[in-house]
């Protein structure tokens, strides 16, 4: 009786454990994903500035891809493949606005003289989002994250 009742505990133990534990792992994921796009689309820039050329930006599928000069050059010129799971949820992207309160929106065109508003959001199948967002008033890109059932979005 009292090895059954030792057994329970530590099944109960486990199962609290391996939630607390997989929570941790979709999130630092979610975390590598959000750098990703703010690290890439960083690079971009400075590529274009390199080059004295337009960059433009897009995530496909789930690679993040940038184009100089030619929107739709193919292939990209930069292309980068995003943290296992996560692909492009379009519905975030053309809501940038509403969901950062910065006025961006879906795709960014990055000119010789600055960068335009805009944002990128992946999601994974458990509803962990990462997103790399430029708003009007700054000048470099900010990664958010979201967790699952959250509401709001975190910036790193």
């Amino acid at each position: 009786m009292e090895v059954l009742a030792v057994v329970i505990i530590i099944g109960i133990l486990a199962a609290l454990a391996w939630s607390s534990l997989n929570e941790l792992i979709q999130t630092n994921k979610t975390k590598e994903a959000a750098r990703t796009l703010t690290a890439f689309a960083e690079r971009a820039l400075a590529e274009g500035k390199m080059r004295k050329d337009s960059v433009f930006i897009k995530v496909n599928e789930n690679a993040v891809e940038a184009r100089f000069g030619n929107k739709d050059k193919n292939p990209a010129d930069l292309s980068q493949n995003l943290a296992s799971g996560f692909t492009l949820n379009p519905a975030l992207s053309t809501n940038c606005a509403k969901n950062f309160n910065g006025g961006a929106k879906a795709g960014i065109k990055i000119g010789i003289s600055g960068i335009e508003s805009g944002c990128f959001v992946v999601c994974n199948t458990s509803n962990y989002c990462a997103s790399a967002v430029k708003t009007d008033t700054k000048n470099t890109f900010t990664a958010y994250i979201k967790k699952k059932n959250s509401t709001t979005w975190e910036a790193l």
